[in-house]
């Protein structure tokens, strides 16, 4: 039995005309999601809707109560004239303090150099889409691999001592089965509005367990430099700007260029500790970045909502430069022409991504962090040889090992840049082959 009682997602279907029938397709999507812990009382056997004559069943562990929707309860349609109906997805997570760390997506780009990080630690259960993707990882590490594709409504069950996501959960539904079940959780994936969100669905949910947030540039790296050269200032920065060098040549993962479906959107920043709001690919700045001088212009990243609340930094700022002139003039004169504001749904998705994504045999990861205030500025700069994938991977990592060491988080929600001595995590980079080169 879990430690708590479980968690349903409520998930958006939505039903489309397939020739005479119609069939429930999965939707991917930040809207209308709730979620609700549930008691055994509610138990029900099938959960089983009607919409114009079809009848559409789905298994379901317990009936859903939604208070915040009048009127709407557990198998009933919702919303018909958008034909969208509820359904109850039932994962159901337990905590073991003796079993595998589950990595979901644990053997794409991401998740498999994941794996090789922590393997020798702690026996792994890797899930996606296609199980046999992951046969490599098995035979290498011994690892067990098993589908839960986050698009289909098959309940997921497992024993697990921790959770770390490393592909998109834009339903949350990994962050509320594993907080659900009191199991630490990390996530390496999230872009800043869907962790806003994942934050106040994790609070609601009064976590038993370490909640962290650890999707700041490179899995946290940038946060936890950040706070580490605060540290050094004895406490205090007036700003922090971060400047990122995307190597063309990097083995990248897709999501990956998550951040290219959010350049048609404005967002807020703190400035001198007031809100302001900023466009993407705008402010250019020219920065050393380990020996290049690299032209990096706005991104929205999640440090940028953290930092100035958990450090109080007046002014944070990131910007992403690329290693071919040629990239950034493209990023730029598509913004010109307006690909990212009239060219923001679905459709298009694929022709902003390709703008970017074109993964090579291989580059480096290279980040600066400048910290300022009263006495100057501190500085350093995070290389790594292994590339993007690898540097995220150490961030899920470090992450990992401080959420399952008892002294190193509390029950609750948590951010990089909060842990208890990020120094020793700066000291500890060159030990992964990460250089840290310091002005």
């Amino acid at each position: 039995m879990p430690d708590g009682p479980a968690v349903t997602v409520i998930a958006p279907m939505r039903i489309a005309a397939a020739g005479s029938r119609r069939r429930a397709i999965a939707r991917s999507t930040e809207h209308q999601v709730s979620t609700t812990p549930v008691a055994p009382r509610l138990r029900c056997p099938r959960l089983a809707v009607s919409w114009r004559g079809y009848r559409l069943g789905g298994r379901c562990a317990h009936a859903v109560a939604i208070p915040s929707c009048r009127g709407v309860r557990a198998g009933t349609v919702n919303n018909i004239g958008q034909m969208t109906y509820i359904l109850a997805m039932a994962d159901t997570l337990t905590r073991d303090h003796e079993g595998p760390v589950l990595i979901v997506g644990g053997y794409g780009t991401v998740g498999s150099a994941l794996t090789e990080l922590a393997a020798p630690h702690w026996p792994l259960l890797l899930t996606g889409r296609n199980p046999e993707k992951g046969a490599v990882l098995v035979d290498k590490h011994g690892a067990t691999v098993r589908r839960w594709d986050l698009t289909d409504p098959a309940p997921f069950r497992a024993a697990v001592r921790a959770v770390i996501g490393t592909v998109n959960d834009p339903i949350d539904r990994v962050l509320t089965a594993a907080v659900g079940a009191g199991v630490p959780y990390v996530d390496i994936t999230r872009w800043t509005s869907r962790m806003t969100r994942a934050i106040a669905v994790a609070a609601v949910m009064k976590p038993r367990a370490p909640v962290l947030f650890s999707s700041a540039w490179m899995g946290g790296i940038t946060s936890v430099v950040a706070a580490a050269l605060i540290a050094e200032r004895g406490g205090a920065a007036a700003s922090v700007d971060i400047a990122v060098r995307w190597d063309m040549n990097d083995m990248a993962g897709i999501d990956s260029v998550d951040f290219m479906d959010r350049l048609g959107y404005d967002y807020e920043v703190r400035r001198g500790g007031l809100p302001v709001t900023v466009a993407p690919l705008t402010d250019p700045r020219i920065v050393n970045i380990a020996g290049s001088r690299t032209k990096v212009v706005r991104i929205d990243t999640p440090e940028q909502l953290t930092l100035p609340i958990t450090l109080d930094v007046g002014t944070v700022s990131t910007r992403l430069g690329f290693s071919s002139g040629a990239a950034t003039t493209a990023l730029l004169a598509a913004k010109k022409a307006g690909l990212f504001r009239w060219g923001k749904g679905d459709r298009w998705t694929s022709v902003r991504r390709s703008l970017l994504y074109s993964p090579g045999e291989g580059g480096n990861a290279e980040i600066r962090v400048d910290v300022d205030g009263e006495g100057g500025r501190t500085s350093a700069t995070v290389v790594d040889p292994r590339g993007q994938a690898h540097l995220t991977a150490l961030g899920g990592f470090l992450g990992l090992r401080r959420v399952l060491d008892p002294t190193g988080s509390e029950p609750g929600v948590t951010y990089p840049e909060l842990h208890p001595d990020p120094a020793s995590i700066l000291r500890s980079l060159p030990e992964h082959g990460v250089e840290v080169l310091r002005e």
